[in-house]
């Protein structure tokens, strides 16, 4: 028996098992070739073998072994020079190259490593041992190369996520980054970055220090760290941030402690949340906080203020007649001036209109919605810092707006309440600093209040009020009375005064003094005035139709009507009236409207006049006009206030002044009425004085229609009759 028999006998003794994997031999020793196969081949390998140094590389690209047993001496070509040559072929970077040669040669071993051999063999091989040895060099090298699948994965899972990892060994103070690091982190090298202070660096200076105290207390707590930080870029427009995980874990062979984690690129989600906190926080109009964001900061004041006694004040605001802009202009106009009076109210409305900017910490200013905005007045040291806001908000209001070349004025209404003393709670402060800015509008506008706890019951019983005012109109609850006008002399009726009544069943009789001034201030008064026009209108007509003789009725105007809002649709609707009407309407207004501004006033009486309309100045003595307003302005007939009449032989002043009226009148040619008259003594004078038309309860209470007609019919109307009210 040969030594190739005993040889292939004794290594096919112990057949290990191992996963087949391809196999090239390279070996000029035929022995060899022939002995590795048989047992390579025998443990469930496939084998290919070369002889020839020569024909190494090109047996290695057409067979791609999984792994290469390489001899050092060969024909024509080393194996170090095969190896070399294998590895710089990039199918040849991770096959395992294991060199055989002598057991005594340790320079080839030395240069084998050199060239890129993964393991070496000792000739004369141990053929039992030869292959545990290839199983072994098999499955670390799957082992490797799923490792190396697995960070090739991880990386681009990183770099996908714009996630990297890092490593601190703060004994060492020694910082490693992934490679993915860098374009998270923004760097062009990593390795600029090699340790904890050259990474505090890279973050925003605001947290550099948060991130510094996180740090320290992971290591002093051994908690994990979790942090996000804002990256220090040179990028003004756009803000990077980072987020910082690690763990702390320990080197057992030297006791020493690594914290270990990642870094993610978390810049995405925080502009995401941005753009959450801003429509979820702030108003879309005009970018101020909104109701959402001011209630949320006011509840966490007043906890503030409860801890440490402070105090604070909130302010309310709302715009004067904001509604008629939108209106006249429109709603994008009305759109544009609320931006124009956000960016005027924070550009202005600081700290420095406290009298002393230290007494003012903070300002809130917020938009609730239309025309509404408040103000959080934090840590004020006294409620009259809240006043001089006030009075800095509303000079800030005062100077024009242009809004598409139109020149706009704006006036405001400020309410306020104060922490502790108006309320503890945001609800009460709110409502309270509302209920103060009505109290504000009522006294005039364009000022400011404090609440105060009697105009709770109050603003209740007004808001009442305003809602059964607002629909009275809808259910009919108005009611027209006459009050006839007479000649004194004959007793004949010379005309009728048409005055607006208003029963509600809940509330009962209200009477014009109570319910006209707030209908004046919520505009309502345009269509109750309109109605009773209309009214009037079609009363006259019914009573022509009817055979009865008419007199001239006039109809109360606010000074409403006469604003370019609403003025071209009241004189268009008294150019509409038709029969009776057209002849026999007569509009009366106070005095006051001359005080509006003359030039305007002038050109809307002369339109009013070329209806066809007469005019008369009512209230006439108490509104101040001057005698150059009554020469120029074409009216028909003055009435002498009440309240004058009620004075005739009490005090001389007064008498002289309804001496002078009439005297004015009858030089002007103008005729003259006298309102409120309800004594004989008070009809003797104004007989002397040659005041011929009277009106008051002397004569007649105002009456309904029915009653009127009675006395329309008969024509006259005597002193003390009987006349049902």
């Amino acid at each position: 028996m040969n030594s190739f028999s005993v040889a292939s006998r004794e290594s096919c003794q112990i057949l290990p098992s191992v996963e087949s994997s391809r196999i090239l031999i390279v070996d000029d020793d035929r022995v060899i070739l022939c002995l590795a196969r048989a047992t390579l081949e025998t443990a469930g390998h496939v084998v290919n073998e070369c002889s020839d140094g020569e024909l190494a590389f090109e047996s290695f690209l057409e067979f791609k072994p999984d792994i290469v047993l390489l001899d050092v001496v060969l024909p024509h070509k080393d194996g170090f020079a095969i190896c070399r040559e294998i590895r710089s072929h990039r199918n040849g970077q991770d096959v395992p190259v294991v060199m055989m040669t002598g057991l005594d040669d340790v320079d080839s071993i030395h240069k084998a490593y050199d060239v890129g051999a993964t393991d070496f063999l000792a000739k004369p091989l141990n053929w039992q041992i030869l292959p545990y040895r290839i199983n072994y060099i098999h499955r670390s090298t799957q082992a490797f190369q799923q490792l190396r699948s697995s960070e090739i994965t991880l990386s681009r899972a990183q770099r996908l996520a714009r996630m990297g990892s890092w490593e601190w060994n703060p004994t060492l103070d020694y910082l490693l980054l992934s490679e993915t690091c860098e374009p998270v982190l923004d760097l062009s090298y990593i390795s600029d970055v090699r340790d904890i202070k050259s990474f505090i660096t890279l973050l925003h200076p605001k947290d550099q220090r948060r991130f510094s105290k996180a740090l320290d207390i992971t290591l002093e707590k051994h908690q994990p760290l979790s942090v996000d930080c804002q990256l220090n870029t040179n990028d003004i427009e756009e803000k990077r941030f980072i987020h910082i995980e690690a763990h702390i874990s320990h080197n057992y062979i030297n006791h020493s402690t690594v914290l270990t984690g990642i870094i993610q690129d978390i810049s995405r989600r925080k502009t995401a949340e941005e753009q959450i906190r801003n429509l979820a926080y702030y108003d879309s109009l005009t970018g101020l906080p909104n109701r959402a964001l001011f209630q949320e900061r006011l509840k966490r004041s007043i906890a503030i203020a409860k801890q440490y006694n402070n105090r604070l004040a909130v302010l309310f605001l709302d715009l004067d007649q904001f509604k008629s802009i939108n209106d006249s202009l429109g709603h994008t106009a009305g759109d544009i001036l609320l931006q124009n009076v956000a960016d005027r109210l924070q550009k202005k409305v600081r700290p420095y209109d406290a009298a002393d900017a230290q007494d003012l910490r903070d300002i809130l200013i917020a938009r609730l919605g239309g025309d509404e905005f408040t103000f959080l007045l934090d840590r004020i040291s006294s409620p009259e810092i809240a006043a001089q806001v006030a009075q800095g908000i509303i000079k800030a209001l005062d100077s024009p707006f242009n809004l598409n070349g139109n020149e706009i004025f704006i006036s405001c209404s400020i309410g306020i309440s104060v922490y502790p003393y108006d309320g503890g709670d945001m609800e009460t402060l709110l409502k309270n600093a509302d209920t103060a800015m009505f109290s504000a509008k009522d006294l005039g506008r364009n000022t400011f209040q404090y609440y105060a706890q009697e105009m709770n019951s109050a603003s209740v019983q007004n808001l009442i009020f305003k809602t059964h005012l607002r629909k009275a109109l809808e259910k009919n609850e108005f009611l027209i009375y006459y009050q006839p006008k007479v000649n004194c002399n004959t007793n004949e009726i010379v005309g009728l005064e048409a005055l607006t009544r208003w029963y509600n069943p809940e509330l009962g009789w209200i009477y014009p003094d109570s319910f006209i001034p707030i209908a004046e201030n919520t505009d309502l008064v345009i269509a109750i005035d309109r109605w009773v026009l209309w009214s009037v209108c079609h009363q006259l007509n019914e009573w022509s139709d009817d055979g009865i003789k008419i007199v001239p009725v006039s109809v109360n105007l606010s000074a409403k009507h006469f604003t370019k809002n609403y003025f071209t649709d009241t004189i268009n609707m008294i150019k509409a009236r038709t029969g009776a009407a057209v002849d026999n309407l007569e509009i009366e207004i106070t005095e006051s409207v001359l005080l509006e501004g003359a030039d305007e006033m002038f050109q809307a009486f002369q339109l009013l006049q070329d209806t066809g309309v007469n005019i008369a100045i009512d209230d006439f003595g108490i509104g101040y006009s001057s005698l150059s307003y009554l020469t120029n302005f074409p009216f028909h007939t003055l009435k002498i206030n009440k309240s004058f009449i009620s004075m005739i032989h009490k005090t001389s002043e007064d008498t002289s002044v309804i001496n002078a009226i009439i005297a004015l009148a009858h030089s002007l040619n103008k005729q003259i009425v006298a309102e409120g008259v309800e004594t004989t003594e008070q009809l003797s004078y104004l007989k002397r004085k040659k005041c011929l038309i009277i009106q008051g309860y002397l004569f007649s209470y105002p009456l309904l229609s029915e009653d009127v007609r009675i006395l329309l019919k008969n024509g006259f109307c005597q002193p003390n009759s009987q006349i049902p009210t």
